[in-house]
């Protein structure tokens, strides 16, 4: 049996502002260009609407801050290694 390609653009269909998609990875697994690539074709173009957030060092406040200012202008936030910060997990 083989599984179904993954379909980006159908998941985010499903999806909703209070239902964001999570991704959960296999290593060098990097969905980030076809996130991107969905954002371009949604009218979400970084880093004005899509903010990319990679989290570990201290990055937590930054990542709290894009999302407080997703929830108020409807950009997308990508938070990149959640793994790294224990606390967003």
């Amino acid at each position: 049996i083989e599984p179904p390609l993954f379909d980006l653009g159908k998941c985010f269909d499903d999806s909703s502002p209070t239902m964001p998609l999570v991704f959960i990875l296999s290593v060098g697994v990097d969905p980030a260009k076809d996130v991107y690539a969905l954002g371009r074709e949604k009218g979400f173009e970084a880093p004005e609407r899509l903010i990319d957030i990679s989290l570990g060092q201290g990055q937590g406040v930054k990542a709290e801050k894009a999302i407080e200012q997703a929830v108020e202008d409807g950009s997308w936030v990508l938070l990149q290694n959640c793994h790294l910060s224990v606390s967003w997990l």
